[in-house]
């Protein structure tokens, strides 16, 4: 799996950007990444070797389920997941992201419950988490984590109550079908590869 980065390769932090299909790829969408807007041009750079430029738009944004799709200009990605995958509870997964050292670091987990609008994984989440990619032992694309924020205290009576209750130590994932409803690109519009068609016996 390729993981790229909006930070650029100097940069302190670097956030996580996962391909998903031939031309798209996603993120969460908090952060550096919430000023973003429709159409704004956005470079990603591989992880592994920044000098790895890829141009893109922002195809997609939900605050509610807390992602942001982009689109390369022209071209498609080197490297996708050539399927994505169903989640449900019980389901091991990987979990693929970056360290701050802008490497690949993998998790392990497990799929424990389903709540409305995303699922919750065991593995424990972190920061610098957000973004990772969640996959089956196939490869299959299953979704992203967007568990962890950074919260800032410094305003007590604006603080977000509600939003730090519900913040928990475990990773909150958001499910491939949800990223491709929001991108728009279910059905015949979706990049990935068709499956080889299985003819029945005696078929012609």
């Amino acid at each position: 799996m390729t993981l790229f980065t909006t930070s650029k390769p100097d940069a302190v932090a670097h956030t996580c950007v996962v391909v998903f299909d031939k031309t798209h790829a996603v993120s969460f969408r908090h952060g550096q990444h919430s000023s973003l807007e429709i159409a704004e041009p956005v470079t990603l750079y591989n992880v592994l070797d920044p000098s790895m430029r890829v141009e893109t738009v922002v195809h997609a944004v939900s605050d509610s389920y807390d992602i942001v799709v982009f689109k390369m200009v022209k071209g498609e990605f080197s490297n996708y997941p050539h399927a994505l995958g169903s989640i449900f509870r019980g389901q091991t997964y990987k979990q693929l992201g970056i360290c701050s050292q802008r490497e690949h670091t993998w998790k392990e987990g497990t799929v424990a419950e389903r709540r409305v609008g995303f699922f919750v994984g065991s593995s424990y989440g972190k920061i610098d988490d957000s973004g990772s990619g969640i996959f089956n032992y196939a490869g299959h694309f299953l979704g992203i984590s967007v568990a962890k924020k950074s919260f800032v205290f410094n305003d007590c009576q604006n603080m977000p109550i509600a939003e730090v209750a519900d913040h928990f130590s475990d990773t909150k994932i958001i499910s491939s079908d949800t990223i491709l409803t929001i991108s728009e690109i279910i059905g015949p519009d979706a990049e990935f590869d068709p499956p080889k068609k299985k003819h029945a016996s005696g078929a012609n």
